[in-house]
């Protein structure tokens, strides 16, 4: 569980850091700028986010309640 989430945040990095890469490539830097301003923050609370569920994981199956699969609930957050 706790490797699948890691697993999620350095694709959502890398994937992250390529689109700004594109964007580099075919905008000019100040549009660049305007597009990934809010990155560091969306993937900061994300992150942030992540580690909580780990937590709540970690609780839970110290409690003896387990895992499943479908307590993963990795959700990116938007911020505008």
């Amino acid at each position: 569980m706790a490797a699948e989430l890691e697993e999620m945040e350095r694709r959502e990095t890398q994937r992250r850091h390529d689109a700004e890469e594109e964007y580099s490539n075919v905008l000019p830097p100040d549009v660049t700028a305007v597009l990934t301003e809010a990155d560091e923050k969306e993937q900061s609370h994300g992150l942030s986010h992540n580690g909580c569920h780990k937590k709540t994981c970690e609780v839970r199956r110290k409690l003896g309640q387990g895992e499943t699969k479908t307590s993963v609930c990795y959700i990116p957050y938007i911020v505008f």
